[in-house]
């Protein structure tokens, strides 16, 4: 009978036969909330900073991500200890997918330590593993990842030009820790390997048909027109053709490269065809997805008040009263009524509306009388 630590570490498959497991594909999932977060705090601050501020998170993400690729092929995930502890990995990468907007914000706090927490995760379940070289090479990585995590942590409290700094060094500090560490000894199973990063790959893919309808929803809600449909069809277009290119033989090719190499050049074809080609490809496909959701002009502009439901384009950069015939005036029981409903799809907030209606008299009912009809479409009882 095996003893518990025998039960608890499993050794690296040398069979070829290795398959991913049920395990990995689910952990895989969290992934694609991280991208989806990225690829929003892309959309709400649009330029170069933007730019950096999601990819530059994704960067150090990936990186994890991938070393989990590395780990669940030298231990594999099936018992129960290390399923726990990849669950808990799977939290913390979730978290972190949740902070990705405030990563470089001093409230983001929570991005760093759930990125250390994923290191000594890391770290704890490839200790497991039966090849003693595995086990050295991860001790002599461990402390480039987790120098990456104290760099982001502390990043947001400093000056911005060296919170940027720090960022940036966090970048190289991964992604050359190989080289700066000498870092040797990782066992690569060609088959399971290949089919791992292809799987996730897959999944990335399918998040990214499944943006192009959410980004192809219009909150006026109406149907589907031309200059729509050909952006659908290009964004359907292009995720078909990065699956095409990789799944057309080319997992198989990398498969049989991996077979005849030796177990030095197996760590350097996974480090530049997987760890980092891969970061490529999903980078490529980072922008595209973004570009597919409909563009609306801005319901106001800034320094104007905030007023919910409005529809119209052409407002100048105050509100105009408009015509008597167009004005819809509310009743007094509207106005003495505490706040406002929120407006139907979130459109803002109306302050100052019916909130204090008796005691500011008839400057407060003026304003009322001003209101454009949208507004009354927002939520407001009609008299």
């Amino acid at each position: 009978m095996s003893s518990p630590a025998a039960r608890f570490r499993l050794g690296t498959s040398t069979s070829g036969g290795g398959r991913v497991t049920p395990t990995e594909l689910f952990f895989d999932l969290v992934f694609v909330f991280v991208v989806t977060q990225v690829t929003h705090a892309v959309e709400r601050h649009p330029g170069w900073e933007g730019l950096f501020k999601g990819l530059l998170p994704m960067v150090v993400v990936w990186w994890m991500f991938s070393a989990f690729g590395w780990l669940t092929n030298a231990v594999r995930p099936d018992a129960v200890g290390v399923r726990i502890l990849l669950i808990l990995a799977m939290m913390a990468f979730f978290v972190m997918g949740l902070d990705v907007p405030y990563a470089f914000e001093p409230e983001g706090w929570a991005f760093p330590v759930a990125y250390l927490a994923v290191v000594a995760i890391h770290c704890g379940v490839y200790l497991t593993a039966s090849a003693p070289t595995a086990r050295r090479a991860i001790l002599r990585n461990m402390p480039f990842n987790a120098a990456a995590g104290v760099l982001v942590l502390v990043a947001p409290h400093l000056p911005e030009v060296w919170g940027w700094v720090c960022w940036a060094a966090a970048v190289p500090v991964l992604y050359l820790s190989p080289f700066l560490g000498r870092i040797r000894g990782f066992v690569i199973e060609p088959h399971h390997f290949v089919e791992r990063h292809a799987l996730l790959l897959l999944v990335v893919l399918g998040e990214s048909v499944v943006a192009i309808g959410i980004g192809a929803e219009s909150p006026q809600g109406h149907a589907v027109d031309w200059p729509l449909a050909l952006g659908v069809i290009l964004g359907i277009a292009a995720a078909a053709g990065l699956w095409w290119v990789y799944f057309d033989g080319d997992e198989v090719r990398a498969e049989a490269a991996f077979e005849k190499a030796t177990e030095h050049r197996r760590q350097t074809l996974a480090y530049y065809a997987f760890t980092g080609a891969h970061l490529v490809m999903i980078i490529g496909g980072h922008p595209r997805r973004g570009g597919h959701h409909r563009r609306h002009p801005p319901l106001r502009r800034p320094g104007e008040p905030v007023v919910a439901g409005l529809g119209h384009r052409d407002l100048p950069g105050r509100t105009r009263r408009l015509p008597r015939h167009a004005e819809e005036r509310p009743d007094r029981r509207s106005r003495r009524r505490s706040g406002v409903r929120g407006a139907a799809g979130g459109g803002g907030v109306v302050r100052g509306l019916g909130r204090h209606g008796r005691r500011r008299g008839r400057a407060d009912r003026d304003r009322h009388d001003r209101s454009p009809p949208g507004l009354m479409r927002s939520g407001l009882p009609r008299p």
